[in-house]
């Protein structure tokens, strides 16, 4: 019944009141059609940047695994910790708890 009054209704339209109803659902999926693209670019965007930020975070954090192992076998050489401290970056208070951290 409903889809009998809607045809009514279209066959009932003027063309210039048919052609302006066309036009407004042309710009309403025109508009759904841009909405959509721009937040798939910004998820794209997004994924990326966070990739971007995944492969930073591991590559510091692999720098950072690699100066304790570094000072680990400075330490067990023989090494002066000031020195260790110095040639690593890490501080004394780090390589005192060396063998707890690696």
């Amino acid at each position: 019944m409903g889809q009998a009054i809607n045809l009514l209704e279209e066959l009932s339209r003027s063309r210039e009141e048919r052609a302006i109803a066309e036009e407004r659902e042309k710009a309403i999926r025109d508009e759904r059609s841009f909405r959509k693209a721009e937040l798939e670019k910004g998820l794209k965007l997004g994924r990326e940047e966070g990739r971007e930020e995944g492969r930073e975070e591991g590559l510091k954090e692999g720098r950072e695994a690699e100066k304790y192992q570094i000072a680990k076998k400075l330490i067990h050489k023989g090494m002066d910790l000031p020195e260790v401290s110095e040639i690593t970056g890490l501080s004394l208070k780090d390589l005192m708890n060396i063998d707890n951290l690696t």
